[in-house]
């Protein structure tokens, strides 16, 4: 079981990837703090790169440090590893921001036409759509909902 500094860490840490990503998204350069919390974590784990601050302001992947350690130290570093391999690349290039209400979780671009971190939150759009230009309406007027629903058949 970690302890409570050792959760404080993994908070830091994935509070720090967080304003990262944020970044990226927003085409701002990553706040300094922020790597310098990657940067101590992915030095942890072997190997490891280490995130830098491009030429053109954006996040690139700087070179690579080495540690041996194990467990929480281990893990840390591990999660901090794929921050920097996905904010250092071209994929951090690629980071959205999902446009479903009351979402806002980032996913990684693969096809232009994407705009929803899942398929959940597309279906949720596209069903509250339906419904606004009377869909569900129309639906219920036209057909009962349920076979126990159902008029009775005439007495022919």
């Amino acid at each position: 079981r970690p302890t409570d500094r050792e959760l404080r860490r993994l908070r830091e840490l994935r509070d720090a990837v967080r304003r990262l990503v944020e970044a990226a998204i927003d085409g701002a350069a990553p706040p300094p703090e922020a790597v310098d919390t990657v940067n101590r974590a992915v030095r942890r784990a072997p190997p490891a790169a280490q995130l830098g601050v491009a030429p053109d302001g954006g996040a690139q992947a700087t070179g690579v440090a080495w540690a041996h350690t194990t467990g929480v130290d281990a893990a840390l570093g591990a999660l901090a590893h794929e921050a920097v391999v996905l904010l250092g690349t071209a994929t951090g290039q690629r980071l959205r921001r999902c446009r479903a209400p009351g979402c806002g979780l980032a996913f990684v671009q693969h096809h232009g036409r994407r705009r929803w971190c899942h398929d959940s939150c597309g279906h949720r759009v596209r069903q509250a759509a339906y419904e606004r230009r009377g869909g569900a309406a129309a639906t219920r007027g036209s057909r009962p909902a349920s076979p126990a629903e159902a008029p009775p058949p005439s007495g022919r």
